[in-house]
């Protein structure tokens, strides 16, 4: 017979997932230097109204960072309005494949933020995108959190470990909905062994490290750096202990 106490512990987040306003992609204090590294990656290599396919949008309100720069076709599981904008959505669990919603367009942008840690497959998640959705010489731009982030390793945490009383710890960082984690060094192999060749690669998500939260408002108080520029600095420093990594990769033609 379950137990009810533990039953409810391990069932709550769920109901707090379930009863959200917003989908946790929304545009928040805890992903907004992750959305600047995306800016500065799209700006380098997007040209403007480029058409963009982001996979695992959520609700699409981040869009409106790059809004009216660049448009978006947009995929998630969610069952709620998506923002607009001159976008497109549809609705489609990414660990369904094929996304047959796409009609076999291909894309020079692709980006996946803070998905592959929700997929059981991520290596054929990688494939399909290689083969079925960039085009040669397009590049894929993707996050995902790092199982060696530097919190974690300093109070002796493995997020991987099933316990939502973790959260109280990681600043809710933890999910129910995780089930792959990765570090750079699988995550940089995982691409590799898919065919793309990756071009940069980074720690993102700083802001919800409180090491290196605190590091950022020292740095602000006592040096005049601002809070922005320590965080982009600090994922250009140290991907391998920020909370999340990102990595842009980049399908090069068979030709080359």
């Amino acid at each position: 017979m379950i137990n009810k106490e533990i039953k409810n512990i391990y069932e709550i987040d769920w109901e707090i997932e379930k009863n959200k306003q917003s989908n946790p992609h929304s545009i928040d204090n805890t992903i907004n230097d992750t959305i600047q590294h995306t800016q500065d990656i799209l700006k380098k290599i997007c040209q403007d109204s480029e058409t963009i396919l982001d996979l695992g949008c959520g609700d699409g309100k981040y869009h409106q960072q790059f809004f009216p720069q660049y448009k978006f076709i947009g995929l998630d599981y969610i069952q709620k309005d998506f923002a607009v904008n001159n976008n497109k959505y549809h609705i489609q669990d990414l660990n369904n494949l094929p996304y047959t919603c796409l009609n076999n367009q291909k894309f020079n942008m692709i980006t996946c933020i803070e998905v592959l840690e929700h997929l059981y497959r991520p290596d054929l998640f990688l494939e399909y995108i290689f083969n079925n959705l960039i085009n040669d010489e397009g590049y894929l731009f993707l996050t995902t959190d790092n199982k060696n982030n530097i919190d974690d390793l300093f109070n002796k945490i493995d997020i991987s470990i099933y316990n939502p009383r973790l959260k109280q710890y990681t600043k809710n960082r933890w999910t129910h909905g995780h089930i792959r984690y990765f570090d750079v060094s699988s995550l940089y192999t995982l691409f590799e062994d898919v065919g793309f060749s990756i071009k940069l690669m980074g720690g993102c998500g700083t802001s919800n490290s409180p090491i290196l939260d605190r590091i950022i408002e020292i740095y602000k108080q006592h040096f005049n750096i601002s809070r922005n520029d320590s965080l982009k600095v600090l994922g250009y420093a140290l991907p391998q202990y920020c909370p999340s990594m990102y990595i842009l990769a980049q399908k090069i033609s068979k030709t080359q």
